[in-house]
């Protein structure tokens, strides 16, 4: 069997990463609007609270990413990452607008994180990815 060839990284769509980042200047602005008017106030704390979150989303939505290596799929992210060696992968299954489901040979069944991509897209390279036995 030759080895596989396809794409080996996906990471977050630039739509999603500006979507991400719309919500941040929203919630900054909220946060400059009742600072100014108000000061500190419940309104203020709760939308620089908020504003907070929501750059920590755009840092691990830039940060997000699942890699396809020799041996092992890699999710990648600023707050957890996690990895399956492809000898435990037995199946990727994908419905329409799901997330790509990897089932492995303990039973378990692990969803991938939303990218932003097209699933069936994803989900083909790493079924290809897994027919490679190495």
């Amino acid at each position: 069997m030759t080895e596989y060839r396809g794409r080996t990284d996906f990471r977050s769509t630039r739509w999603m990463i500006g979507g991400v980042a719309v919500s941040a200047a929203l919630f900054i602005a909220g946060t400059w609007f009742f600072a100014q008017r108000e000061g500190a106030s419940l309104e203020t704390g709760v939308f620089a609270v908020l504003a907070l979150a929501a750059i920590l989303g755009v840092l691990e939505t830039i940060g997000r990413r699942i890699v396809l290596t020799d041996d092992s799929l890699r999710v990648l992210g600023l707050w957890a990452n996690s990895e399956y060696r492809r000898a435990d992968v037995v199946r990727v299954s994908c419905e329409k607008a799901s997330p790509v489901v990897l089932h492995l040979a303990d039973g378990r069944h692990v969803k991938l994180p939303d990218l932003g991509l097209s699933t069936q897209s994803v989900a083909n390279s790493i079924r290809a990815w897994a027919k490679q036995r190495v």
